[in-house]
């Protein structure tokens, strides 16, 4: 990987203490004014985004977190503290691809460029270090996207698909997912689909089990959350049956693992036919229920303590219609309470394509949303008010 050597990082708080860079604070918009749970909007560094939901991107003082900025055909990597509003840059890399992963110490990043996954070892002052990529045989035969590192940065998991008429004769979609161990350095096929798998995930309550899902269009798909265990599901298991309370099909996606407990969080699309749609949970046993229904959810978050959640919509959450009806482009972040389902209105954004969806994530200390805006093609991080959170998680 040709790349700029990154600047030496060093320790963390004396990077931020020195950084000179600081964020004027946003004013609250007539949305937030009525979220009794916000106490201010801070605007993060301009044209970065944030990781994709089920990856970590916050730093061990459970508020800072790391932006990306795409920039002279690469990513120009960003800390950035929202109770100061100082900002340093960690290192750019070249041909990165959209999304990264850090461990929960911050010291390892995982991400993939031109089609080979990396390790960053970000405090190293050296240029990533190749983990995986394919052999001269088969280079170009693969496409390898989205990656995550496990918590404690032992471990990658990634996924590769085959190119469509990378093989003559056999146009059938073929998926690996890998695991790779960090330690040995030993690559391992987990599991081989001839279905598109998808946003591979540690769970962070317990590594050993890895999520994914069944990727493709959420009205084609019937078997979307999976997981893995060496142990109890090594040919992978779906969990969830994708069926309403009324008998109808439901549309899923966007899972994310808990932190609290085996489990996951996913959304019921409100382009399903069937109902009730929403914030939903389900057990790596397979047990599910429905967290709180809504008609325009569309990605979601948990908190470390898995007594709240975030989601994003399809659309103002008021609005008539369900699903992409009467959208036009906006996007509400909402605050939801997971024992009672109650919802509180927190943000609202534009949505465009991908980096810009909103993408919300609860920081590690329960203080801070930080999410996608598009509007003003930054990461926004909302203050939360603790005495009002607490209110707002009374049964």
């Amino acid at each position: 990987m040709n790349s700029s050597s990154p600047r030496r990082a060093g320790s963390l708080s004396r990077r931020l203490l020195q950084a000179s860079l600081s964020i004027a604070l946003l004013g609250i918009s007539q949305y937030n004014s009525q979220a009794g749970l916000v106490k201010r909007v801070v605007e993060g560094p301009q044209n970065a985004y944030f990781v994709y939901p089920h990856s970590n991107g916050f730093l061990p003082d459970g508020r800072t977190y790391v932006a990306a900025r795409p920039e002279r055909d690469g990513l120009t990597f960003l800390a950035f503290d929202p109770a100061t509003g100082t900002q340093k840059e960690l290192g750019w890399f070249p041909h990165v691809d959209l999304y990264y992963s850090l461990s929960e110490d911050w010291k390892r990043m995982a991400f993939t460029a031109d089609n080979t996954l990396y390790l960053w070892e970000i405090e190293s002052g050296q240029p990533p270090k190749v983990v995986y990529q394919d052999t001269p045989e088969e280079a170009g035969k693969w496409w390898h996207t989205v990656s995550d590192i496990s918590p404690k940065g032992d471990a990658i998991v990634s996924m590769r698909k085959r190119r469509k008429g990378a093989d003559p004769g056999d146009d059938s979609i073929k998926c690996q997912m890998l695991r790779h161990d960090l330690t040995s350095g030993k690559t391992e096929v987990l599991m081989e689909t001839d279905w598109w798998l998808n946003h591979v995930h540690f769970s962070p309550y317990d590594p050993s089990w890895i999520c994914f899902s069944h990727e493709g269009d959420a009205d084609k798909v019937a078997d979307r959350i999976w997981a893995w265990n060496a142990q109890d599901a090594p040919k992978g298991k779906v969990l969830f049956t994708q069926t309403g309370q009324d008998g109808k099909p439901l549309q899923v996606g966007h899972e994310r693992a808990a932190f609290h407990s085996p489990s996951m969080v996913f959304i019921a699309y409100g382009t399903s036919e069937g109902s009730p749609r929403g914030l939903y949970e389900v057990g790596f046993d397979g047990k599910s229920r429905l967290v709180s229904q809504g008609d325009r959810d569309m990605h979601c978050n948990i908190s470390r303590d898995g007594r709240w959640a975030v989601v994003d919509t399809s659309g103002p959450h008021d609005a008539p219609g369900k699903g992409w009806e009467n959208s036009n482009s906006v996007s509400d972040v909402m605050a939801v309470n997971m024992q009672t389902g109650k919802r509180e209105m927190l943000y609202r954004t534009s949505i465009l394509k991908h980096p810009w969806h909103p993408h919300p994530n609860i920081s590690p200390d329960g203080r801070w949303i930080v999410l996608n805006d598009a509007k003003t093609h930054r990461t926004v991080a909302l203050e939360i008010d603790p005495e009002a959170l607490g209110e707002f998680l009374k049964h």
